[in-house]
C-alpha cells in the first residue's frame, strides 16, 4: 500500500492527464492530498476491525463520530477559503488524527511488540524512496519508470530491515 500511495501523491498530475486529459490536471493536487489520506484512513479501518472483533465496539464507534465531526467542521471551514483543497487537507488532516488516536489505542489495549519498530522502518523506507524521487524528477524520464524506480528504492530498505523474508510471509494472507 505504501509504495502505491507514494508513486499516486507524487505523480497524481500526470495520473489525472492520463486518465482524464489536460482539463482536469488542476485536480491533481487534490488528489495527492486524498492519496495521503487514504494510507491512513487504510489503516484506521484495519485497526477498527481488529478492536471491533476484540469487543471494543462502542470506543470505535466513538472514533467514528469524533471523526465525523471533525471532518465536517474542517470541511466547512477550509472550502470556503480553499475550495476543493481545502475538502481534501480537511480530510487527510481527520484521517491522520484517527489512524494516530487508533493506533495508540491498539498498543494500549493489545501491548504488540514491535508496532513501533515496524512503522519506524516504513518511514525510513519512505524517506529513502522520497529522495529518490527528488533525485529522479529533474531527469524527465517518463512517470510510469519513475514510479516504478520509487517503488523498488521503498522496498530495498524494507528488504535490508529484514521485513520481506520468507518467514513473514504468512502475515500478507
Amino acid at each position: 500500500l505504501t509504495p502505491t500511495v507514494t508513486v499516486l501523491a507524487l505523480y497524481s498530475t500526470p495520473f489525472v492527464t492520463l486518465f482524464y486529459g489536460p482539463s482536469f490536471s488542476p485536480a491533481g493536487l487534490s488528489l495527492s492530498v486524498l492519496a495521503i489520506g487514504g494510507w491512513f484512513l487504510t489503516f484506521f479501518y484495519i485497526l477498527t476491525s481488529i478492536l471491533n472483533g476484540a469487543g471494543h465496539v462502542k470506543q470505535m464507534m466513538w472514533f467514528c463520530f469524533f471523526g465525523f465531526l471533525l471532518n465536517t467542521l474542517l470541511s466547512i471551514l477550509t472550502t470556503i477559503s480553499f475550495g476543493i483543497i481545502g475538502a481534501a487537507l480537511s480530510t487527510t488532516v481527520t484521517s491522520v488524527f484517527l489512524f494516530f488516536g487508533v493506533f495508540f489505542f491498539v498498543n494500549k489495549i493489545f501491548q504488540p511488540d514491535g508496532v513501533l519498530v515496524i512503522v519506524g522502518k516504513t518511514l525510513v523506507s519512505l524517506l529513502v524512496a522520497l529522495t529518490s524521487w527528488f533525485l529522479l524528477r529533474d531527469l524527465h524520464l517518463y512517470f510510469v519508470l519513475e514510479a516504478l524506480i520509487v517503488s523498488f528504492v521503498f522496498l530495498v530498505p524494507i528488504g535490508l530491515f529484514g521485513e520481506l523474508r520468507p518467514s513473514r510471509w504468512h502475515l500478507a494472507r
